[in-house]
């Protein structure tokens, strides 16, 4: 008992004495240490992170650290190619993981967020981007063909191409380790395109078509050539549930088909063993499911109204 009253006496006069020394210094960032300095600045913006740099030499090295700059998001403030150019030269490395953009398409603004020579920097100093998203973006000047080959994840929402976009990218094997392909909302969305991603070389499992409506039948069962599609995404489409019927009779490995948009959808047969996401208006069971529920509900506020009398 008193040797572990003793130990414990020790401990406790330890840790005031660093406390002590703590309390003592003043409160200051200077005094932290890099490895909490860094997951500090972990958690900041892409242009704080560059504000940063500027207050001082330490933390302007501490900022280009590479694990910084793992994920780079420029969603939340746009940035112009100017920007664009100096933050890529300055920080983008090998570590690089994930990319996001936001252009300028819904604002007042003309500048653009993304070319061709920028394209082509990322890939030559970033050989490991496999995530890559590009929101509300003009990309009709801009070329697939120069697109990293290491993606996995390709991202255009909101954005505006041009009829054909993928063919560059699809025969310059820019596309062939991509396994998500999402382009919802986004304008001029063509059979064409449809046609070009449908490549043997493509592995795509998880296209998102949403809100692509110059799409037709003809684009869409284009699908049919991805043998590894596991999710599809056709909301807001001008897709037919013959369509959907046949698309599910090709493709063995699909899943889900999120149809979500469309009431006037017939029940699929053949997707009686996958989760259909979306409208249930043609499944009798919900129907009864949902009457009995009412039912319940109007019996019970009948009986308390006859109570109340």
């Amino acid at each position: 008992m008193h040797r572990g009253t003793t130990s414990l006496r020790l401990s406790m006069s330890i840790l005031f004495s660093i406390l002590r020394r703590l309390v003592s210094r003043p409160l200051n960032m200077e005094n932290l240490p890099p490895n909490v300095l860094l997951q500090i600045f972990s958690y900041l913006e892409v242009k704080d992170k560059c504000r940063v740099a500027g207050v001082c030499k330490s933390w302007r090295e501490l900022v280009g650290e590479k694990k910084l700059w793992k994920n780079v998001d420029f969603f939340a403030a746009r940035v112009d190619l100017p920007t664009h150019w100096r933050a890529l030269r300055r920080y983008f490395t090998d570590s690089l993981h994930t990319l996001h953009l936001r252009g300028f398409v819904y604002t007042s603004k003309t500048s653009r967020c993304l070319n061709d020579a920028i394209l082509k920097d990322i890939r030559r100093r970033c050989p490991n981007l496999v995530e890559l998203h590009i929101d509300e973006a003009d990309l009709s000047r801009v070329c697939s063909g120069h697109l990293p080959p290491t993606l996995e994840v390709l991202v255009l929402n909101r954005c505006i191409t041009t009829p054909g976009w993928f063919q560059a990218g699809v025969s310059n094997s820019r596309l062939d380790r991509l396994r998500t392909l999402n382009f919802k909302n986004s304008i001029e969305i063509w059979n064409e395109d449809f046609k070009n991603i449908r490549s043997n070389r493509t592995q795509v499992e998880r296209p998102n078509t949403s809100s692509c409506h110059d799409v037709s039948r003809r684009g869409f069962r284009c699908l049919v050539k991805l043998v590894n599609l596991t999710d599809l995404d056709v909301s807001g489409t001008n897709i037919k549930d013959e369509d959907i019927d046949f698309i599910n009779s090709k493709l063995r490995k699909l899943q889900i088909v999120k149809i979500q948009e469309f009431d006037f959808l017939a029940p699929l047969a053949n997707l009686q063993d996958q989760d259909a996401i979306g409208t249930s208006g043609g499944n009798p069971a919900i129907w009864i499911a949902d009457f009995l529920f009412l039912a319940v509900v109007f019996l019970f506020v009948l009986f308390s109204v006859f109570q109340l009398k």
